[in-house]
Formats: structure tokens, C-alpha cells, sequence
């Protein structure tokens, strides 16, 4: 990336956080509505990632309660319709 800033082929500037909010204008409401999917998947055992200095719960607590189950309750009915909660193996010969 370097050697093309220094060619001139790209030009990189800072961009702030209003700058990332305005050009993902749904990112702010996915991340509230990640700890209802994970807290599906998890009440199935089925592994999730870890997020780290995010509040999840936080954001997820301001959305509406209706809003809320249905995520959850979205992700769980999936989990059971697909059979994710199933263990597979990763390769197979």
C-alpha cells in the first residue's frame, strides 16, 4: 500500500467516525442487534466468537423489546430449521 501511495495510484486520508457511520448507515443497528443473535447461538451450543470492548448488551438493550425478540427468537428458529446446533465434521474424505 506504500508503494502505490508513493506512485500515486491511491491517496489515503483519516476518516472519522462520523465519516464510517454515514457511509454504513445500517452497521450501528446490526451491532445492536448481534447480542440477540449470539445469545441464540449460544443457548444451542453452537460456538460463537468473543467481542472485545464492544457493549454489546448495551446497545442491544436500547432497541425496542419487540425488536429484540424478534431477533432472538429469528436466530433460534433458524438454528432449529437448519440443524446448526448439530456438530459436522470440516473435512471429509
Amino acid at each position: 500500500m506504500h508503494r502505490a501511495m508513493a506512485a500515486n495510484y491511491i491517496q489515503l486520508t483519516l476518516a472519522t467516525p462520523e465519516n464510517v457511520l454515514a457511509a454504513q448507515p445500517n452497521l450501528l443497528q446490526k451491532r445492536r442487534e448481534l447480542f440477540g443473535r449470539l445469545a441464540g447461538l449460544r443457548l444451542f451450543g453452537v460456538p460463537v466468537p468473543t467481542f472485545r470492548g464492544f457493549s454489546l448488551i448495551r446497545g442491544w438493550m436500547r432497541l425496542p423489546l419487540l425488536h429484540r425478540a424478534r431477533t432472538f427468537f429469528g436466530t433460534t428458529k433458524r438454528i432449529i430449521i437448519r440443524g446448526l446446533w448439530r456438530r459436522r465434521p470440516v473435512f471429509v474424505r
